[in-house]
Parts: structure tokens; C-alpha cells; sequence
């Protein structure tokens, strides 16, 4: 046992004497790597901004597209600047599509939101992909962050709007409507993500 403990703790040795060898050789490739990468960053933010100032107009299938990779900070912050400006939001993205999630987030009592909520999405709906052939998905902010369900509203090919909660995997179909305004509508009484009086102020409730 004592001569194999012995050689136990040789072969230890060795290994980690391999280890920082190759670690010698790796740490000035991870330097030059991470030079790259900044490299690449600033060359990506320059790139978007020169692709931003050539639009002669509102390019919605550049807003909305994201592949998780190539997206710089420049085209971050014109995406949210272009879809906050019409009154709608965005979070995370669709893979299969490659584009970013657009949300509506209405607020109980504002009606003005509502009929700006549905210009943007008249707006932005023919330039978002149908998900599997079948259906432009919508995400839905609402009171409980999530918290009880994902909130989307689904959009057909035959211009049908289904409301749906998705819970542990599992989907729900709550409404389906034949005009986008009886959908929004919906939201606006039932999925909202805040409440706000006739002058336009913040009711407190809490969340369910």
C-alpha cells in the first residue's frame, strides 16, 4: 500500500506539472483572445451605427431581428428606443424565428394606451414570423410578472387572436377573438399590468 501511495503521489505531481504547463501556454491565447473580442465589440457597435444612419426609413425586419450573437450595444439601444417610441416593449427572443419577443403592457383605465398599444402592433404585426407555420406570438406584461403564468397573445394565419397562459409546460387557452381590439381589449380589463385612475394615476392593488 505505502509503494502505491508513492506512486500515486508521483503521478499527481506529474499531472499537475502538465496542468501548468499547458496553463502557461493558454493564458497569453485567453489575453489575445479577450483583445479580440473587445476589438470585435467596438467594430460591431461601429458597423450598426453606420447600417442605422443609412436607413432612409424604419427597417422593422432589422429592429426586430436577433440571433442571441451578433446584436451590439448600438443596436440594442435603437431597438428598444424604436419599439418604446410606439408605446410597446421587448423581451428576450424568439430562436426559431430569430427575432425579438415583442409585449404589449396595458394599464387598466388608460384608453389612450390602448388605442396606442394597437397602432404599434397594426404597425409591427406584418413584419413579425409566424412561429411553426402557424402562429405570431405577442407576450403579455401583466401584474404578476409571470409569477402565476406567460401571457401571450397568438396571432393566426387567418387573422384569429387567442390569448393563452402558459403554466409548468402547459398551455391554456383563455379567449379567442375575431378583431385585434376585442383581444386588446380583453387584456386591457382582465391581463393588465397596472391600474390607473381617470387622471391617470397609479391604483394600488395587489398582485394576483
Amino acid at each position: 500500500m505505502k509503494k502505491r501511495l508513492e506512486n500515486l503521489e508521483n503521478c499527481l505531481m506529474a499531472v499537475e506539472g502538465e496542468i501548468n504547463g499547458i496553463r502557461k501556454k493558454i493564458i497569453p491565447l485567453e489575453d489575445a483572445l479577450t483583445a479580440f473580442f473587445a476589438k470585435k465589440k467596438n467594430l460591431q457597435d461601429e458597423y450598426d451605427d453606420l447600417t442605422i444612419k443609412s436607413f432612409k426609413k424604419l427597417d422593422w425586419n432589422y429592429i426586430l431581428f436577433e440571433d442571441g450573437r451578433n446584436c451590439s450595444n448600438t443596436r440594442y439601444q435603437y431597438r428598444d428606443q424604436q419599439i418604446n417610441k410606439i408605446g410597446l416593449t421587448s423581451s428576450g427572443y424568439i430562436s426559431e424565428i430569430q427575432q425579438v419577443q415583442i409585449r404589449v403592457m396595458l394599464s387598466n383605465g388608460d384608453l389612450k394606451k390602448l388605442k396606442q398599444t394597437k397602432k404599434a402592433l397594426e404597425k409591427v404585426l406584418p413584419y413579425i414570423k409566424f412561429v411553426k407555420n402557424e402562429y405570431k406570438r405577442i407576450g403579455i406584461m401583466e401584474r404578476s410578472c409571470s409569477a402565476s403564468g406567460v401571457y401571450e397573445l397568438l396571432v393566426s394565419k387567418g387573422m384569429q387572436y387567442l390569448v393563452i397562459k402558459t403554466a409548468y409546460g402547459r398551455e391554456e387557452k383563455l379567449k379567442r377573438y375575431n378583431t385585434l381590439d376585442e383581444a386588446l381589449q380583453y387584456i386591457h380589463d382582465y391581463i393588465y399590468y397596472n391600474r390607473v385612475d381617470a387622471k391617470g394615476a397609479e391604483i394600488y392593488e395587489e398582485s394576483y
